[in-house]
């Protein structure tokens, strides 16, 4: 008794540690006595700097506070990120921390915040860290006028709206915008571009959560933008430029109201009617030479047709049935069509030899036409009267009540041949093996790729895809079946040849590439901090130009980003292939 009151306290301990950390965290306690100044600079111009007490929650032993950052706004906007500032770290212990703000625009007046971000695996583990927090408004705070002579900060112009209407191929629910990015837009002074929409005369509101990125798209300074809208509502447009330094500017002219409409003829699918147009030429063609007396197109012979003649013969010497499933889908799916087929041909079979057979089914309709397509057989046989309907079955719409149904009459019944056509799925691997402990000859068939492997292991002949509805075709001599798969096979042909003559064409224009890509993106790909040690190693032995300019970029990279274990082992093996 003594040793289990010993534990009894650290465990309850334990247990409201446990239950504690489950509990909503709060935030972090914010920043507080937000303190503004300017800051004369050397060259005479100013810059803003915050101080401010750091958060409660920053030490006492726990690292909870992971940075700071500064806001701003200017007038009465939202705040928004100094982009240029960078987020001063925590540090454990009560203090004063200090953040600057360079890129504040003189004779501008603005209110400052400071956010205290959280630590996320800190948060979990102790339960005192939580979402971010934001102190309270500093004092607004006016930025003196540059000096005389110091260069002035330059406003950023605003884009113009070249047009608005519906796009090519509309389905008359988007709407195309057109415009021509700011003159100074280089991809670096212009952060993104906003766009906002009014509802006939409404007011303008934000509507996108993805801006439009900046910069020239392609070397091209003319782009489009293409947002969906609601049919028959006509919509007017303004564009912003949000600069990199967070200042707002003036919009681009209001478009004038444009609604969406669809469009007659989608000529960017064009090569589909043409696709469309030889696949009906082609059908009307090879059924017009089946349907003509004596007419014979050829079909490549299958070994699983060969097989179900021999294994009816051997269902017939041993006095055994043979079992015939067709799949597990509804009536309309193409596959069930063409198992039924199959089986009036083989039901007539079946019926010249004298043999039982037995089709369980799936679908209520199914059974009620796979006893039509039985009947018919043995009508075509000259054997009417061997017709047995209640060999014909429904057993249960349930997948797996269905399989252990068909389990059922295998393990009693000890068919000698099975014959497996049509569309199955996970009940497929069940029948086959118990099929295959009863010794049976299994031919199987479906145009589901995910069940020919188990088809394929334990069954004696297999159609793969296409091949079940070729074997219709064969089977049943039909007209309009051998015409169609005739004029798919030529469809297929065609389409073959263009892909090969067009890979050819585009061969030279994939061999002139450079393999060496611009110094700035491989630049940014050495130190981007979230980049893949992996694909980066790969993209430096490809392009890199020289092995001692691959070394330079590993030392940088390893330096702005400490390596894990994994990552050197990576980078070791980089530099045993670039040295070896």
């Amino acid at each position: 008794m003594g040793s289990r009151s010993r534990w009894l306290v650290p465990t309850a301990l334990l247990g409201l540690g446990l239950f504690a950390c489950s509990l909503p965290s709060d935030p972090v306690a914010p920043a507080t006595e937000l303190r503004t100044e300017i800051v004369r600079k050397p060259d005479g111009t100013a810059i803003v700097r915050v101080t401010f007490r750091k958060s409660a929650d920053d030490g006492a032993g726990r690292e909870i506070v992971a940075k700071y950052q500064l806001m701003r706004a200017h007038g009465s906007d939202a705040p928004v990120p100094v982009l240029s500032a960078e987020p001063e770290g925590a540090s454990p212990g009560p203090g004063r921390a200090a953040l600057d703000d360079p890129s504040a625009v003189p004779g501008e007046t603005y209110r400052y915040f400071v956010v205290a971000h959280a630590e996320r695996e800190q948060s979990k583990m102790t339960g005192a860290g939580g979402p971010s927090s934001t102190s309270r408004p500093s004092a607004p705070i006016r930025v003196p006028d540059a000096p005389a002579g110091s260069p002035a900060i330059a406003a950023i112009g605003a884009p113009t709206l070249l047009g608005v209407s519906s796009p090519e191929a509309s389905d008359g629910r988007a709407l195309q915008i057109k415009f021509r990015i700011a003159a100074d837009d280089d991809g670096l002074v212009v952060r993104e571009y906003r766009l906002l929409r009014a509802e006939g005369d409404g007011p303008f509101r934000a509507f996108r959560h993805k801006d439009i990125k900046a910069g020239p798209a392609d070397g091209e300074r003319e782009r489009s933008e293409t947002i969906a809208v609601p049919p028959g509502v006509a919509w007017r447009f303004q564009l912003f430029a949000v600069p990199a330094r967070g200042e707002p500017v003036a919009a681009a002219t209001t478009s004038a109201a444009a609604a969406a409409e669809p469009s007659y003829f989608n000529f960017s699918h064009l090569w589909l009617f043409f696709l469309l147009a030889l696949t009906v030429a082609l059908t009307v063609v090879f059924l017009y030479i089946a349907s003509q007396p004596g007419a014979r197109l050829f079909i490549r012979r299958i070994p699983g047709v060969d097989a179900i003649e021999e294994a009816v013969g051997r269902s017939t010497e041993m006095g055994r049935p043979i079992l015939y499933v067709p799949g597990i889908d509804e009536i309309q799916n193409i596959q069930t069509i063409a198992s039924l087929l199959i089986l009036g041909r083989v039901s007539e079979i079946v019926a010249r030899y004298d043999t039982e057979i037995r089709v369980p089914c799936c679908i209520p309709l199914v059974a009620a036409v796979g006893e039509e397509m039985v009947k018919q057989g043995f009508y075509n046989a000259g054997r009417p009267d061997s017709h047995k309907p209640q060999n014909i079955q429904w057993i249960s719409s349930e997948q797996f009540a269905f399989c252990a149904g068909t389990n059922g009459i295998m393990l009693r019944e000890k068919p000698a041949t099975n014959i497996f056509l049509g569309r199955f799925f996970a009940e497929s691997l069940i029948l086959a093996e118990t099929g295959y402990v009863n010794r049976a000859i299994q031919i199987a068939g479906t145009g589901e790729i995910t069940q020919l492997p188990f088809f394929i292991a334990a069954c004696d002949y297999t159609l793969i895809g296409e091949e079940l509805f070729a074997v219709s075709a064969y089977m049943t001599h039909e007209p309009r079946l051998i015409g169609t798969l005739k004029a798919a096979d030529y469809v297929k042909l065609v389409v073959g040849v263009v892909l090969l003559v067009m890979t050819l064409l585009l061969l030279p224009a994939t061999w002139s590439r450079p393999a060496v890509v611009p110094q700035d993106r491989a630049h940014a790909a050495a130190s981007d901090p979230h980049c893949v040690v992996l694909g980066w190693a790969r993209r430096e032995l490809a392009c890199e130009p020289t092995k001692a300019a691959a070394a330079e970029r590993m030392t940088a990279y390893q330096r702005d980003n400490p390596p894990s274990g994994f990552e050197q082992f990576v980078m070791k093996l980089v530099g045993y292939l670039q040295t070896g």
